[in-house]
């Protein structure tokens, strides 16, 4: 199951890269990139260094998640900072838990991607009005989506590893 959920995440980061690559040849350069109050523009980059920035952020991000919650807790476990460590980290459970934490990781890297996306799209949104807006409700909603996911994947990982072995 592991193997399929990592290539699934694997896929997602494509289709974020490739919707990122697709959609930014009609972005103005410079490209507004920051807004303020009112969802003005008061910040901007150059049309090939934000395409750059993206694609580093939604892989980069995705990479260094997945990579710490995976990689991190197999020759670090004493860096893991889940309820009940020492029972989920030795013995017979070490290998859920550490399937727990990958499990994690992708999901939330996957969120985190789908976040990136949504964002980009809504700078494109707002770079195709003058003067450049971000469109503020869409932000709000994107951003309570994001944060209500990461607090769905926080409180299950939470949960998960307050069972004690045995009483699953």
């Amino acid at each position: 199951m592991q193997r399929i959920s990592f290539f699934a995440l694997i896929v997602l980061v494509a289709v974020a890269v490739a919707t990122i690559l697709a959609t930014s040849s009609g972005l103005p350069d410079p490209v507004a990139t920051h807004f303020g109050n009112g969802g003005r523009a008061n910040g901007w980059m150059s049309r090939d260094g934000y395409v750059v920035f993206m694609v580093v952020m939604v892989v980069g991000l995705a990479l260094a998640m997945w990579v710490s919650m995976t990689w991190l807790p197999r020759v670090a476990p004493r860096l893991v900072n889940i309820p009940n460590r020492e029972v989920w980290m030795a013995g017979p459970e070490r290998a859920a838990a550490l399937a727990s934490l990958a499990g994690f990781g992708m999901a939330f890297s996957a969120l985190t991607s789908g976040f990136l996306v949504g964002l980009h799209l809504l700078i494109v949104a707002a770079n195709e009005v003058k003067p450049a807006t971000l469109p503020q409700t869409a932000f709000f909603w994107l951003l309570a989506l994001f944060l209500g996911g990461i607090a769905v994947l926080v409180v299950t990982l939470t949960l998960r590893f307050r069972r004690r072995s045995g009483h699953r």
